[in-house]
């Protein structure tokens, strides 16, 4: 199984996700832990590719989340059990309508507690610290969790802490999406200048697939807009 992992990750750094994906598929009955995220990454990625497409976003995010049941019922403590529980469940949060507020608050804080435990499994990853600026970012935004201030139990951060978890990730591994994020956030803050220039800087970082080519052309509108 090793040599599968290493040939998938050959892959996967080649850009070849669809090979992975297929790959991946043939051993979805695996019970290795190794596989088993890999593949619910794929899954999520499938997602993100489906865009407007809810139907197809939700088809492929319970598929992931049904990895990830899989891979808590190993019994084994593990990153990327926590990590991608918390990526999956993000990413079904943008299908919660808002007037579930209640789900939609019991599914953030969920978010927030697997993002950090599994940085404390695996310190320094930089899509989980992402994760957790995209959470921050999101709570105090109006029509997302900020729609909830006031009410017993709903989340709070502010876009201090939303900068923070994103320059923690850009020291770490810079991308175009987080690059894009760390300028929304310095727009939130009322720090135009330091806004145009991170939207410069995802600009400026290569890209890959078209929903990076999204984060990239966003930057590139943003920025023109400053």
């Amino acid at each position: 199984m090793a040599d599968f992992i290493a040939h998938i990750d050959e892959l996967y750094d080649q850009k070849k996700q669809d090979e992975v994906f297929e790959e991946l598929k043939k051993v979805a009955d695996s019970r290795d832990i190794e596989v088993l995220w890999r593949l619910c990454r794929a899954y999520y990625e499938q997602s993100e590719l489906a865009k407007d497409n809810k139907e197809l976003k939700k088809e492929n995010l319970d598929k992931a989340l049904d990895i990830v049941s899989k891979m808590k019922g190993l019994g084994v403590e593990h990153w990327a059990h926590h990590k991608w529980n918390a990526i999956v469940l993000s990413g079904m949060s943008t299908l919660i309508p808002l007037s579930e507020f209640q789900n939609k608050m019991k599914n953030a804080h969920l978010i927030k507690e697997e993002a950090l435990k599994s940085l404390e499994l695996k310190p320094k990853d930089p899509t989980v610290l992402h994760l957790l600026g995209r959470w921050c970012f999101n709570v105090p935004k109006k029509g997302f969790f900020g729609t909830f201030a006031g009410f017993a139990g709903a989340p709070t951060s502010t876009f201090d802490e939303a900068l923070n978890f994103f320059l923690q990730a850009n020291e770490i591994e810079p991308t175009v999406r987080n690059s894009l994020f760390i300028g929304d956030t310095y727009v939130q803050l009322g720090q135009k200048d330091n806004a145009k220039a991170w939207y410069k800087k995802a600009a400026d970082l290569p890209f890959f697939g078209p929903v990076q080519e999204g984060f990239h052309d966003e930057a590139l509108k943003k920025f023109a807009e400053l």
